[in-house]
């Protein structure tokens, strides 16, 4: 995935999605840098991790670690 921001969308809603080094950032999509939630890398699931670094972001095992990411987003109301 390197530095690409790649947008997914989950539940309807945009999501923009990429690497920053260890991290996985997500980001409500238009939203201002506050609406961000960020997840180090290593506490994803293998298979997600995997995913992730291969650029599959519509893995399963991915699109459920980043609807969580998107749950603690909305749940913050974003």
């Amino acid at each position: 995935m390197g530095d690409t921001t790649k947008t997914v969308t989950i539940g309807g809603q945009d999501y923009d999605v990429r690497l920053d080094g260890d991290q996985l950032v997500v980001q409500l999509a238009g939203a201002e840098a506050d609406l961000t939630e960020t997840v180090p890398v290593d506490q994803l699931g293998d298979e997600a991790r995997a995913a992730l670094q291969q650029g599959r972001l519509d893995d399963g095992a991915l699109t459920v670690a980043i609807e969580g990411v998107a749950r603690a987003l909305a749940d913050r109301g974003a």
